[in-house]
């Protein structure tokens, strides 16, 4: 990325030491005197246009105007006697303390803090390139500007006086601080006068990527390849939610075999024990049979000798028990010949049902081999696409950032982000490789195949956040492990 010391050294010393004389001068207090007396001049002129629209004199004297560039001039005064080298050093020291910063930091991480500062300020989306963010805060100020001298201001014709002119506006900083912030002011007014003395936005014309395709035909193959492909990924969703879908089913269906197996096993166990238990029965009924037959002869026998005689009715009990028992005997013979018949129905329900079963899992396991067949195919025709699209990109790549290594794992993760993805993670890079302090950019570190990397953001046009996963080794020289979607 462009860093703002490296664009300030294309300034003269007096642009430095008007800089540095502001930081110095246009702290809280200093403005405030100047917002007080800006006030009261309005105030006093308030007053009299009231006066005199009721034909009244009043003619009140406006206090004189406190004038800014009396306490800048003074302070570049002080400034006067020294080198350049100390003058950016000063600068620096001012900038860092304003912000709080360590002083031992680089150049790259100083220029990078200002603009991760007042893009918080300004709600500008974090996950954008610090270049972008940049570009967002020139055109924000940009945009207060241009309302105080439209005939003056555009990007690549601003001029140093300009600029000093421009940001000496009283009744601008006065609105402006009032607003934001003095730390803010400064900030933004850093950024927004080193955009503008480059010249250019800080983040690289698309044009200028590997990427970006001027030819139109060339483009139109790309794009069709890129809908083509999008759309093999649509079918593969697709098919694996059928295959999942068909899974679930066989898997449900073998469930349904197995209870309905369990079934005819506890129905033939059931029947089988009502056999067992229906001999048993039936043996006992025809023993008890037996018994009460004896039982009625003997009684008949009894009454004919003598009805009266204690004997009788003793015999007569045990014929009456006899009988009840033979009875329940009865009832439970019937109760098993019901268990047994209706086993005898349902069992071949069941196997009916079960072979049924049997057959529809044969239908199922035939979608789910040529679901998996259809998926192979598909799998095949997304492995051709990107295949072909690195081929397309990695010469490019190799080109344009032959400096860099990249993982097997980024570059089989590439081919499968759009173009306009492509394009937002090439600005990335561009911005990645043009910066001394590769750790600048860091926002923290994730762990990705057992080891931490840097990593940072960038955001396409499609809305995806992209985070990219690298590991400085020079100040040249630069891994890149993984390309991670966020969002």
């Amino acid at each position: 990325m462009t860093n703002i010391f490296e664009i300030l050294q294309k300034t003269d010393d007096e642009f430095i030491r008007q800089y540095i004389a502001m930081l110095e001068v246009l702290n809280p207090k200093n403005t405030a005197k100047i917002g007080v007396n800006i006030i009261s001049r309005k105030g006093v002129q308030f007053i009299n246009k009231l006066g005199h629209k009721f034909n009244k004199d009043l003619r009140l004297k406006a206090p004189k105007p406190q004038n800014l560039e009396q306490y800048i001039d003074q302070k570049k005064q002080e400034l006067s006697n020294l080198s350049r080298s100390k003058l950016n050093t000063k600068l620096k020291i001012i900038l860092k303390s304003i912000l709080s910063l360590s002083y031992t930091i680089s150049d790259d991480s100083l220029s990078i803090q200002i603009i991760d500062f007042v893009s918080q300020k300004l709600k500008i989306d974090e996950y954008k390139l610090v270049s972008q963010r940049a570009d967002d805060i020139y055109q924000q100020y940009f945009n207060k500007l241009v309302e105080e001298d439209k005939h003056i201001l555009t990007l690549n014709k601003m001029s140093h006086t300009i600029l000093k002119n421009v940001l000496l506006k009283e009744d601008l900083w006065a609105h402006i601080m009032a607003a934001h912030g003095f730390k803010t002011e400064i900030m933004s007014q850093l950024i927004f006068m080193t955009v503008a003395i480059h010249g250019s936005p800080f983040t690289p014309a698309i044009e200028t990527l590997p990427s970006y395709e001027a030819d139109e035909s060339i483009a139109a193959e790309i794009a069709s390849q890129e809908d083509a492909y999008t759309q093999l990924l649509i079918e593969h969703n697709r098919l694996k939610i059928r295959l999942k879908n068909s899974e679930t089913k066989y898997d449900q269906t073998l469930k349904d075999i197995s209870t309905a197996n369990a079934t005819i096993s506890a129905v033939i166990n059931e029947q089988a024990a009502a056999e067992s238990e229906l001999a048993k029965l039936t043996q006992e009924y025809l023993i008890a049979t037996d018994e009460l037959n004896s039982l009625r002869t003997e009684l008949q026998n009894e009454n004919l000798s003598s009805s009266a005689s204690a004997t009788f009715d003793l015999l007569h009990q045990k014929y009456k028990a006899k009988d009840l028992a033979l009875q329940t005997l009865q009832l439970q013979i019937d109760k098993q010949a019901i268990i047994i018949s209706s086993a005898k129905d349902l069992i071949p329900d069941k196997k009916l049902g079960t072979t049924q079963l049997e057959l529809h899992s044969q239908d199922i396991l035939q979608e789910i081999t040529k679901v998996k067949t259809a998926i192979k195919h598909v799998n095949a025709d997304i492995t051709s696409a990107e295949v072909q699209k690195r081929f397309r990109l990695e010469p490019k790549w190799q080109d344009v950032f032959s400096k860099f290594t990249f993982s097997s794992a980024s570059k089989n993760k590439l081919p499968q982000f759009a173009t306009s993805e492509i394009l937002a993670i090439e600005l990335a890079l561009t911005e990645l490789q043009n910066i001394s302090d590769k750790t600048a950019l860091s926002k923290g570190q994730s762990f990705f195949n057992g080891t931490h990397y840097q990593y940072f953001t960038t955001k396409a046009d499609t809305g995806k956040i992209i985070k990219i996963l690298y590991n400085p080794i020079t100040a040249d020289t630069c891994e890149i492990a993984q390309f991670a979607v966020i969002i």
